[in-house]
């Protein structure tokens, strides 16, 4: 079985947690494709490494705790990102 994190890869994008607003209610760990959050000492944790950058959790955080932020800067074209005929993502 092929996982989500070996199909997609984040072009830049990451979440982000406000732990002050969170109330830990752990409704963005369900909703994270990847597994990339857990909760550490009642405190909810995002893997950056592991992020897509997808926002299903940013979508779902009824206290809007989590924002996505760009990580990487985006290249200027589409084609910039194409390199001899294959993509080719910096990340």
């Amino acid at each position: 079985m092929i996982l989500p994190s070996e199909r997609f890869r984040s072009i830049g994008w990451k979440a982000k947690i406000n732990n002050e607003s969170c109330n830990a209610c752990k409704l963005c760990i369900s909703k994270c494709p990847v597994n990339a959050i857990s909760i550490i000492d009642g405190h909810i944790v995002i893997d950056e490494q592991t992020c897509l950058g997808c926002g299903f959790c940013a979508a779902n955080c009824k206290q809007l705790a989590i924002k996505l932020s760009l990580q990487t800067p985006l290249k200027g074209k589409v084609q910039d990102y194409f390199i001899d005929g294959g993509l080719s993502v910096d990340i």
